[in-house]
């Protein structure tokens, strides 16, 4: 199954705000890692992932991915 980061966000009910607040960085950076995941550093998906308890591959890698929509 292969999802969105957006999507995996709002399947575990977080907003925007709560993810900056969990990776420690503001709102405006997270909403930019949201629109552009291309630009998002390895350190950074793998904390997303683990907040979110889902793969990289999943949000990342597979055919309708965030990174494959961009």
């Amino acid at each position: 199954m292969s999802i969105t980061l957006r999507q995996a966000r709002r399947m575990k009910e977080f907003s925007m705000r709560e993810m900056a607040s969990k990776l420690g960085i503001c709102e405006c950076t997270y909403r930019k890692l949201e629109r552009n995941p291309g630009e998002m550093s390895i350190d950074n998906a793998k904390a997303i992932c683990k907040i979110l308890d889902i793969s990289m591959e999943q949000i990342f890698f597979d055919t309708n991915s965030s990174l494959t929509r961009v």
